[in-house]
């Protein structure tokens, strides 16, 4: 037998900033009711419209099936549609072991031009 349940709310403060915070539960068991598992996820996003062309974002996880959870940065620059930079940082956690550690660090970039013919 499965579960899932989905919680989400959004508050939009100003018209440039946007944070929403999402829970998801998911339980599954047995026909004899025992517990195969049953995950918690709480994920916060939050994003902030600086001027027309730049925008960043905030996302970060947490789930409780495995102690784990990301953080995921995030600035966008849009010169025009098509043609924009983004700049990112991402980080991934384990805490299964009692305290936190790494288990991946990421920074990026990437840049789109569109042409038109």
């Amino acid at each position: 037998n499965s579960a899932d349940a989905s919680l989400s709310l959004t508050l939009k403060p100003t018209d440039r900033l946007s944070v929403e915070q999402v829970y998801l539960k998911s339980r599954l068991t047995t026909k004899a009711g025992e517990r195969v598992f049953d995950e918690n996820i709480w994920q916060t996003n939050a994003r902030f419209q600086w001027s027309r062309e730049i925008s960043s974002r905030v996302i970060y996880q947490y789930s409780t099936l495995e102690h784990s959870g990301f953080t995921d940065l995030l600035v966008s620059y849009l010169l025009v549609p098509g043609t924009s930079f983004h700049a990112g940082y991402d980080l991934a956690f384990d805490g299964s072991s009692g305290a936190l550690r790494r288990i991946r660090e990421l920074v990026f970039t990437k840049f789109s031009y569109s042409f038109r013919i």
